[in-house]
């Protein structure tokens, strides 16, 4: 599946900082009064709360460079707001109702069935929690009630609306993830998904697990992700956290493609038409057809493929006035991470085969992840984390990761 990183994440870079104080208030727009209950928060972080009786917040942060804070609360409108690095004191935000805002959501939705409803729930909770090395069995959307949908027939794209904040439990990361949802596409034909959220992470009440088993875990989503991938592009260090880069060019198969584009269609159709599709080949096609599509679908995707290990460093560009990095290449890129964790030495050792008389070396075991950027100025990588902003397409391992596989940005790897 194909993901486009719009969501509004920031990835740390290095959590040794001093802390900040971020404070303020926040009131009603026209009565000017504090507003109680309004959640203050650091997008994707740990860091944040709730304002008092009299609308007031404070809470400290760990902070290097730029970041957004979140005002969010159930009957107003949604305020995002930039920070840099030092304290932040006596904000003050006033609150639109958002009434006009829940309205238009409805507008935009429609009335489905019960089993229409679970239908598009099921969909959506998929492609927000994922299913990635099982986790999203132990992840899940606990008010979903709040969701809306509205179904494009013309062209096959889901919109998704909530009308309050999302809240995920994930038992596996033990986080209680608190999610304002800006957009949700998912599109039947190319199979492509568009997110656009914000996110505060608290560590779940529940506890199922010990906390050496979910720090455990924690490094497990850590390794070989996105985050884990941005801070060594940040500090020059790929090889030695076991990644390498390609360019990627290849020869597909295009009557594989143009049969998946058929299927992609027919499934959207059925998923329209029916309660509980049977999304199967057989369940979508008899005869002749049937075992032609198999046939094809047997075949490579790739016909050809050529694979040149590409040097980063001479694709970023540093600011130092901004303290960011800039990276960007005109080509697709293969970023692979070894699971094995094996030096050059022994992974060359590996790849040549030296070691069949040596049990000691292992082979290695790559995850795979392809990315282009789709805006000519490429992606810029802050000192405290990475702004996707519509900049960066992928697909892959990194991409299918999702909340159930999710970190904040302050996540130390060193630390329970």
């Amino acid at each position: 599946m194909k993901f486009y990183f719009t969501l509004t994440f920031l990835f740390i870079i290095n959590c040794a900082s001093a802390q900040i104080i971020i404070s303020g208030k926040v009131i009603d727009e026209k009565t000017k009064q504090g507003i109680s209950g309004v959640s203050v928060y650091l997008n994707n972080s740990t860091f944040g709360g709730q304002t008092d009786t009299a609308g007031r917040f404070l809470f400290k942060a760990t902070l290097i460079g730029k970041t957004t804070l979140i005002i969010s609360h159930l009957a107003y409108e949604r305020k995002v707001y930039s920070l840099e690095d030092k304290n932040v004191e006596s904000l003050l935000f006033s609150l639109k109702p958002q009434t006009n805002v829940l309205n238009e959501v409805v507008i935009k939705s429609k009335k489905y069935s019960k089993a229409d409803l679970t239908k598009w729930i099921t969909l959506f909770s998929l492609n927000l929690i994922g299913t990635y090395k099982g986790a999203g069995h132990s992840t899940r959307l606990t008010n979903k009630e709040a969701l809306y949908f509205d179904f494009d027939n013309s062209n096959n794209n889901l919109h998704v609306f909530a009308k309050a904040p999302l809240i995920v439990e994930n038992d596996f990361l033990n986080y209680k993830i608190t999610i304002d949802l800006e957009r949700f596409e998912y599109n039947f034909n190319t199979n492509e998904v568009l997110f656009k959220y914000f996110a505060f992470y608290e560590d779940s009440p529940r506890k199922v697990l010990t906390t050496s088993q979910i720090q455990k875990n924690r490094i497990y989503a850590y390794e070989g992700s996105a985050m884990h991938f941005m801070r060594s592009v940040f500090k020059n260090n790929l090889e030695a956290q076991w990644f390498d880069v390609y360019q990627y060019d290849a020869e597909l198969n295009k009557e594989k493609s143009r049969i998946e584009k058929i299927i992609r269609q027919k499934k959207a159709e059925a998923y329209v038409k029916y309660n509980t599709p049977d999304l199967t080949l057989n369940g979508l096609f008899s005869g002749d057809t049937l075992k032609y599509y198999k046939d094809v679908l047997n075949q490579a995707t790739v016909i050809k493929s050529e694979f040149s290990p590409v040097a980063v460093s001479k694709f970023i560009t540093k600011d130092k006035q901004t303290r960011t990095i800039n990276f960007n290449f005109p080509d697709t890129l293969t970023v692979t991470y070894d699971v094995n964790k094996l030096n050059r030495e022994k992974k060359i050792a590996a790849m040549m085969g030296k070691n069949k008389d040596r049990t000691d070396i292992p082979q290695p075991i790559y995850l795979y992840t392809y990315m282009y950027f789709f805006k000519p100025e490429g992606i810029n990588i802050r000192s405290n984390g990475y702004y996707p902003e519509l900049s960066l397409f992928m697909w892959g391992d990194m991409a299918e990761r999702r909340i159930a596989m999710s970190l904040p940005y302050d996540f130390d790897i060193t630390s329970p």
